[in-house]
């Protein structure tokens, strides 16, 4: 099963192809919009268009772990605006689709630019502490990489 890119308006999630869970289409809706903050924007007015995705660490066994091609990543999967392209440091992998250049007054959007020009395959490599990470830190969490990888 494949996940579906979502954008959150008006605090719905709304899959992007404009589908409900079962994949049927949502009549009498139009397509979900993202609703850019250009007051959001870096401090040289850069603004990026990112996948955000949410891997859960699974806590099995020790070692790489790597999702298998075709198979749902993630119940999180969203389109969102960041100021960065590597989005904030925040458990979740980013990846920029767009870069957008506002005014410098923040007012409008001067500047679209597309960064991705392919289909993403998405990989999340998990690493568990080794002992001598829990004996420095007894609670040592498993962490791990995201990995974006052009096909």
């Amino acid at each position: 099963m494949t996940s579906f890119p979502v954008i959150t308006e008006s605090g719905q999630k709304r899959r992007i192809d404009n589908r409900d869970k079962d994949g049927s289409r949502e009549t009498g809706k139009d397509y979900p919009a993202l609703k850019l903050d250009p007051k959001k924007a870096s401090k040289d007015g850069r603004i990026y268009i990112s996948l955000r995705i949410k891997q859960s660490v699974s806590g099995g066994i020790s070692g790489v772990e790597e999702n298998k091609a075709g198979e749902s990543v993630s119940d999180d999967v969203e389109i969102v605006q960041t100021d960065s392209a590597k989005g904030p440091r925040d458990g979740f992998g980013y990846y920029p689709l767009a870069l957008l250049r506002a005014s410098s007054d923040g007012a409008s959007i001067e500047e679209v630019f597309q960064i991705v020009h392919h289909n993403i395959r998405y990989e999340f490599q998990e690493r568990r502490p080794s002992e001598a990470d829990l004996k420095k830190d007894p609670d040592a969490k498993a962490i791990g990489r995201h990995l974006f990888i052009p096909t």
